[in-house]
């Protein structure tokens, strides 16, 4: 299983080698926004940061989601950018911080 996570993480490093800076914000209909950036991508080490500054406070509806449903969303984002034939898998996480 190591084999398999280690080879996730370096597909997904090669990845971030090549993506440019993002930031996305998208406002819902009850006026909460959703904002995430990737930022202090060294392309050296290839690692990036998740950042949700300017995401609004927990609602008291249902459209907040804990910390384990933002992660696997996530991992399925850069899971679909790697090319290669690989499983979902916590290797993926391995270059990816959260701020």
């Amino acid at each position: 299983m190591q084999h398999v996570q280690d080879n996730a993480e370096e597909s997904v490093r090669r990845v971030l080698g090549v993506l440019k800076d993002g930031r996305f914000e998208y406002e819902m209909d009850s006026g909460a926004t959703i904002a995430v950036r990737d930022r202090d991508r060294s392309r050296r080490s290839a690692q990036a940061t998740i950042d949700f500054t300017g995401t609004s406070a927990q609602q008291p509806t249902n459209f907040n989601a804990p910390s384990a449903v933002c992660k696997a969303a996530v991992l399925y984002v850069f899971r679909t950018l790697v090319d290669d034939e690989i499983p979902m898998n916590a290797g993926c996480l391995k270059p990816l911080r959260r701020s």
